[in-house]
């Protein structure tokens, strides 16, 4: 039934979502905390540690999963929650609402994964799933699930090596868009740096998880680039946000729109944000090239 109602809310405009969900998630950890103050001694406990326990039980009452992982890294806390029988669509609704829900404790990254999803990408070899879900500790399985099984190393060698060159063939593809981006004046400059940002933020998604996200707005492939790399979401962080609306626009407005144009100035601020994209990417690339090298050193 939350998990139900959670969905609901994603239907209700930006603003009213982020203060429901809030609201609803404050109350949640407040009922929680004071349960656990007169069930514990949580005096004697470190606050990260109540933090973790609150957030963990307030995940479980909402979402019902039928597994919760845990990991830190990087002073970040990473949760993987696993579900069951969500369609592509509640996912990614659902791991929205959950982003809100998480953000109210500085420090947490919340990843929502179905249980389907899980099973046939453990069957293909999901990089994303081997470095960053199965190294994780099992904070909490539902009856009956059992912990997820874990590949050998030339066995993980093998999918991380196909990572690295998926991602070397989208990355080629972006350099090349960038190079007729510097080669371009006019209104096409802006379209050329639109390709080269979509297509190596396709190529992040693609080399992690194979996966195809059909869409053009940068927007939403900053979001999903950030569940392997944080810094993806930083890019078009505060008065940024302009910019990143800009860009959104330059896919359809710089080919139908005969008047539309782009300032010199914000032309720079939009090329340097595509430069610091690039380079996240191929911060990407070396990362899976690391592990796999890592894997490769199997008898």
């Amino acid at each position: 039934m939350l998990q139900g109602w959670i969905i609901f809310l994603t239907q209700r405009e930006k603003d009213d979502l982020d203060i429901a969900t809030r609201m609803y998630f404050y109350e949640l950890l407040n009922h929680l905390l004071s349960h656990l103050d007169r069930n514990r001694e949580l005096s004697k406990e470190a606050l990260s540690t109540r933090e973790i326990d609150a957030l963990g039980l307030a995940l479980i009452e909402l979402l019902h999963p039928l597994a919760i992982y845990w990991k830190e890294s990087a002073q970040i806390q990473h949760w993987y929650i696993l579900l069951p029988h969500l369609s592509p669509d509640e996912h990614d609704e659902l791991e929205t609402v959950i982003g809100f829900l998480g953000s109210c404790q500085s420090g947490n990254q919340i990843h929502c994964i179905s249980a389907s999803y899980l099973k046939k990408n453990l069957e293909i070899g999901n990089p994303y799933l081997w470095s960053e879900v199965l190294p994780s500790e099992a904070y909490y399985l539902a009856p009956g699930f059992e912990p997820l099984p874990l590949l050998k190393d030339k066995e993980q060698q093998q999918v991380f090596s196909k990572a690295v060159e998926r991602l070397e063939i989208g990355l080629k593809k972006a350099e090349e868009f960038w190079v007729l981006a510097q080669q371009t004046e006019g209104n096409m400059k802006p379209f050329l740096l639109h390709q080269t940002t979509e297509m190596a933020l396709r190529s992040i998604l693609f080399a992690w998880e194979k996966l195809d996200k059909k869409t053009h707005e940068i927007r939403v492939l900053l979001r999903f680039a950030s569940k392997y790399n944080s810094k993806f979401q930083e890019v078009f962080s505060g008065e940024d946000e302009l910019i990143l609306n800009l860009i959104d626009k330059c896919y359809t407005n710089t080919r139908y729109k005969e008047d539309f144009k782009v300032e010199q100035k914000y032309r720079l601020k939009l090329e340097h944000k595509v430069k610091q994209i690039l380079s996240y990417s191929t911060d990407e690339l070396e990362r899976l090239k690391g592990l796999a090298l890592a894997k490769g050193n199997y008898n």
